[in-house]
């Protein structure tokens, strides 16, 4: 999957602690290239400059044995100066293989506000094309903690390394609740640099959003006028101590229900659609669905849809989808039974 890399020194080069915080940086984003391209991923960066995580994640890559192998992508302004940059590191990496994505600039970006702009509509290019971030210093004062804020809004995975402090450790600060949830015997290695190998595999568990040791566990995505299906498919699957998640009576005490069902969505390993007229008029269920298809083509969850009445399948990403006419209890039962059979033998359900 495609990881997002963002993040740098926290000081001025003038600052006692900078060339300390480089040297970390170097060793720590070079390890974290090599490990990202080790488990098969795509890596995404911006910056070509030499105090950004971004230049030592490539620089790692290059090192490494799977060099030639590894897709990249770097997205970055158009500006005189970056693409000196740029130039220069890649002339000393010419065995990668990298993907460019130019976006506009603002000239020479001649003002602070235009220069920080013109990184963040490349910053914001970078994290829309990547399944997860990881993150490490940077600046507080920069665009880092907007680019967090939206994140947030486009329900992106953050994995905040804070062994070098800044708005890494800040984001840290703000969701440390969140990644305890689903990472909570890793938090700690956050802020460890000598766990950065690991750190591919805890950004795999919170861009699942589980704990990597955890049961089967389902989400059901319903209609709330139709609620039987629902009830008769939980009370299947926790007979059989399923970890079942579905709506409000699940939720913490004072929670913002849009928030719950996308942290119960992304808890969950298999995503259960109960289709029908009425779930076809819910826009709420579309929202559900659609983010279930994301999950399913990123390889985070299953996606079953039971078909419960004569309804058409609406949705274009759903329509070449395996899904399970299950018109009455009997014929569900029979879906469920069969399905869970095909994930115990860890085997691709098809359609019966």
């Amino acid at each position: 999957m495609k990881i997002f890399i963002i993040g740098g020194v926290t000081t001025k080069s003038d600052s006692p602690k900078f060339n300390s915080e480089m040297e970390l940086l170097r060793t720590s984003m070079r390890s974290l290239g090599a490990e990202l391209v080790a488990h098969g991923h795509e890596i995404v960066v911006c910056s070509p400059f030499p105090d950004s995580a971004d230049y030592h994640v490539l620089k790692g890559v290059a090192e490494c044995e799977g060099a030639a192998d590894a897709l990249i992508s770097i997205h970055y302004p158009e500006i005189s100066s970056v693409d000196a940059a740029l130039k220069e590191l890649l002339s000393g990496a010419k065995q990668l293989n990298v993907k460019r994505f130019p976006c506009p600039g603002s000239g020479e970006s001649s003002s602070a506000e235009s220069f920080q702009y013109a990184w963040l509509f490349a910053q914001l290019n970078a994290m829309d094309s990547s399944a997860g971030v990881i993150t490490v210093g940077g600046k507080p004062s920069g665009s880092l903690n907007l680019l967090f804020h939206l994140a947030d809004a486009k329900n992106k995975s953050v994995l905040p390394l804070t062994f070098l402090g800044g708005a890494a450790q800040d984001h840290f600060d703000v969701k440390y609740w969140d990644l305890q949830d689903v990472i909570p015997d890793d938090i700690a290695k956050l802020r460890d640099p000598a766990s950065i190998i690991e750190v591919p595999s805890i950004l795999e568990a919170l861009l699942s959003g589980r704990p990597t040791d955890e049961e089967r566990s389902f989400f059901i995505s319903y209609a709330r006028a139709r609620p039987n299906e629902a009830d008769y498919v939980e009370t299947l699957l926790r007979r059989r101590n399923h970890t079942v998640y579905r709506d409000e009576e699940h939720f913490e005490p004072s929670s913002d229900t849009q928030t719950e069902i996308i942290k119960n969505i992304k808890r969950a390993n298999v995503f259960v659609a109960l289709w029908c007229k009425e779930y076809a008029c819910s826009p709420w269920c579309f929202d559900e669905l659609e983010m279930a298809l994301e999950r399913k083509e990123k390889g985070l969850a299953e996606l079953w849809i039971f078909c419960v009445d004569e309804t058409r399948i609406v949705p274009r990403a759903a329509r070449d989808l395996n899904y399970y006419p299950a018109t009455s209890r009997e014929s569900l039962e029979g879906k469920i039974l069969f399905l869970l059979n095909k994930l115990e033998q860890d085997i691709d359900p098809v359609q019966q």
